[in-house]
């Protein structure tokens, strides 16, 4: 049986008409990537990395053992990650798309990434297929060994790199990256299918229209500008993985929209990215958070999430979605066989003493874990505390719910 599973994403717009459930059978492709320098490449890269840029330099990538290597540009790239001794890189194999490490991509461009702020290296790739199965996430992903110069740099988690993907080309205009700086939100044009006029202003315009709306008019505006289903959805897997840093790591999937008035503007549609802060606290100390009384909402910090959630109706509608995450869309044993696979391939690495001796995160909490058998035991261990603290958190939602329901009664 081929390692991926193709289940149909629920959209209201059929912009992502498949998503790809990977990280399963996983034994008929390659799990190696390395990179490989002429003398000229290494100096310029050695240079880079005593002074870390997002300047792109050359290299040759084999893609495979056996394989030939192929010419490719990489940079730097990461926030808090970025001055990282394990770097995480861009890789850019100039319109190759090989079939060798992910089976039919779409795009020729990656991020690799060290996963170096990644609690034990399990987060991302623990909830990258819980939100892959929600219709969350339309990228493939998988752990691979890094090597450079023939040297372990460890695992890293081998992601599509969304902005390059071509999502069926017809209907997505560009692709959008929110952001946040000074609790005010914005977005940034990542990439474009064509001319895309002012995406910022747009984005913006639409905010501030909602202001003065409620009720159902305000859920109404929503519903015209964006899949607000989705939108929900995505905030509600983060309450129930306490994600504590999550404002800024949303992609906007835009199409053209046409209202009935014949006015052009946008309409949006959503991939999460980067779920490595979840069962954290709220970044700020939540100083920019939405304040939920009922403690059904965590850590949700955009305009749109204070224009939400603090309407009636529009929060109601909300904890109809997270009842339903919490009791079938997201359930205990969905999330348990998330972290069963993501321990089955991690330990597959972890089990060649060059990959736990290159995963220097993790040797510095314990120095033991250089050994396959300590390390494997420790990623087992991280795991078991995610599911504890996904079990709580869903006791508590669960609590949290009723208790919202009885305040409707009285």
């Amino acid at each position: 049986m081929s390692f991926r599973r193709i289940v149909r994403a629920i959209t209201m717009t059929g912009l992502i008409t498949t998503v790809q459930v990977a990280c399963q059978d996983t034994s008929h492709v390659s799990d190696r990537i390395d990179f490989l320098f002429s003398k000229e490449e290494q100096r310029v890269y050695q240079a880079l990395l005593q002074d870390p840029k997002r300047t792109d330099f050359s290299l040759s990538v084999r893609m495979g053992e056996g394989l030939e290597p192929l010419a490719a540009t990489a940079h730097f790239r990461g926030q808090s990650s970025y001055r990282c001794e394990r770097k995480n890189y861009t890789l850019n194999l100039q319109g190759r798309r090989p079939g060798s490490v992910l089976t039919d991509s779409a795009t020729d461009e990656f991020f690799l990434l060290s996963l170096c702020k990644d609690d034990y290296y399990v987060r991302q790739h623990t909830v990258l297929q819980l939100w892959t199965k929600l219709g969350l996430f339309p990228l493939d992903f998988r752990y691979v060994e890094l090597t450079i110069e023939g040297e372990s740099r460890g695992v890293y988690l081998l992601v599509e790199k969304l902005d390059r993907l071509r999502i069926v080309d017809d209907e997505l205009l560009a692709v959008l990256r929110r952001g946040s700086r000074r609790g005010q939100t914005h977005v940034e044009l990542k990439y474009s299918h064509g001319t895309v006029k002012s995406p910022a202003a747009d984005y913006n315009t639409f905010t501030q229209s909602l202001s003065g709306l409620s009720g159902t008019e305000l859920l109404a505006a929503f519903r015209e500008r964006m899949d607000v289903d989705q939108y929900l959805l995505w905030v509600a897997t983060n309450t129930l993985l306490r994600n504590g840093d999550s404002v800024d790591e949303l992609w906007l999937l835009v199409q053209d929209h046409v209202d009935p008035r014949g006015r052009r503007s946008h309409y949006y549609r959503f991939a999460g990215w980067d779920p490595e802060d979840i069962f954290k606290p709220c970044h700020f100390e939540g100083r920019n958070a939405f304040v939920d009384p009922n403690g059904l909402v965590y850590c949700a910090e955009a305009e749109w999430d204070h224009y939400l959630f603090s309407d009636p109706l529009c929060y109601e509608y909300y904890i109809d979605i997270l009842e339903d995450v919490i009791e079938n869309r997201l359930t205990e044993a969905m999330f348990q066989a998330a972290c069963e696979r993501t321990g089955n391939e991690l330990s597959r690495f972890l089990s060649r003493p060059q990959v736990s001796a290159a995963m220097i995160e993790l040797i510095a909490t314990n120095p033991q874990t250089i050994e396959p058998a300590v390390a494997k035991a420790e990623i087992q261990k991280a795991l078991q505390e995610l599911l504890f603290n996904f079990s709580r958190e869903r006791v508590k939602l669960v609590e949290r719910i009723a208790a919202y329901r009885d305040s409707l009664i009285r």
